[in-house]
């Protein structure tokens, strides 16, 4: 009769003793939060909006240096955050066709506003 194996040796751990956990991935404390605009509405029923992310001068310009552009309604007491890629300003504009409820007429634009974000610091500004 052939004599049985030998028993194996226990396997020798090579872990840590601590238990493992999960790994948190915390903000880089030395990178600032993009830039952004924080739009609200506590003026007008409902507010319809244009806005223009650009790096332009010019916020009428339509060119290569917009980045993004946009409509949306706001609702009185609403907000909207806009962020912005570093060295872009918002800007925005608000239909005055919608104050005297002429819904369906062509929009009525105010003058430009701009928030200067380029510089990397956000802003919060009201219509």
């Amino acid at each position: 009769m052939a004599a049985a194996a030998p028993p194996a040796p226990p396997a020798e751990d090579t872990g840590s003793w601590f238990p493992a956990f999960p790994v948190i991935t915390l903000p880089d404390p030395f990178r600032p939060p993009p830039p952004r605009l924080t739009l609200s509405n506590f003026s007008y029923d409902r507010a319809h909006v244009e806005t223009v992310v650009t790096a332009n001068a010019d916020c009428d310009a339509r060119d290569a240096g917009v980045f993004t552009a946009g409509e949306f309604d706001l609702a009185y007491n609403g907000t909207r955050i806009i962020e912005a890629p570093t060295g872009n300003d918002v800007c925005w504009r608000r239909d005055l066709a919608a104050d005297q409820g002429a819904g369906t007429a062509a929009p009525k634009w105010s003058r430009w506003s701009r928030a200067y974000l380029s510089v990397g610091r956000s802003i919060d500004s009201g219509l």
